[in-house]
């Protein structure tokens, strides 16, 4: 019979302020001061995009180089960014735009659309979809003299295999909007 050997392994320990700004790529390391988990992802590795560009300047508090491992003593404004993350798209003036989102059959959309970095319009959606039957609530706030809001959030369709739900946003101004949206999902029950 073979004979197994059993080895310790152990991660890079140390206090927060001593966590290098790259540990070594897929080292693991463990601040003993704040209880926070990392793993080592150099931006001179790939897949870089996760994390080139991330300082203590534009990321505060971030893992630098190095992708976190969520635990109960993450700070709560990583995990509000992590689970508030807005996806960002253009509606151009007139036209109608479609955006996805990896969604449950309910969805529950904030979104704030500007134009030339003014605040012009913020709102809530919530949208049920039931089979291919659609119910849709849009409420809108908007700083215009008028009070007349701009983006519609049409009907959507929703995909149950991929789960994935792509809403139409109208924009009747002449003008081109950035829209962020956060949005939270869950699925929908009926009880008889």
């Amino acid at each position: 019979m073979a004979q197994q050997q059993v080895a310790l392994q152990q991660v890079r320990t140390g206090k927060q302020r001593d966590l290098p700004d790259a540990l070594e790529k897929g080292q693991i390391g463990f601040s003993t001061d704040v209880g926070r988990v990392f793993i080592g992802l150099p931006a001179a590795s790939e897949p870089a995009s996760l994390v080139a560009g991330r300082n203590w300047t534009n990321a505060p508090n971030s893992g630098k180089e190095n992708v976190e491992i969520i635990t109960e003593f993450t700070p709560w404004e990583i995990i509000n960014d992590l689970v508030n993350r807005p996806n960002t798209f253009d509606a151009k003036g007139n036209t109608t735009t479609s955006t996805t989102i990896r969604s449950k059959s309910r969805a529950f959309v904030q979104y704030v659309a500007y134009d030339n970095g003014l605040v012009l319009e913020t709102g809530t959606v919530q949208i049920v979809v039931v089979g291919t039957r659609a119910l849709i609530a849009q409420q809108n706030s908007t700083n215009q003299d008028d009070g007349i809001f701009d983006i519609t959030f049409l009907e959507p369709t929703y995909d149950a295999v991929s789960k994935r739900m792509t809403m139409p946003v109208q924009n009747t101004s002449a003008n081109t909007f950035t829209i962020h949206k956060a949005f939270s999902s869950k699925d929908t029950t009926s009880t008889r």
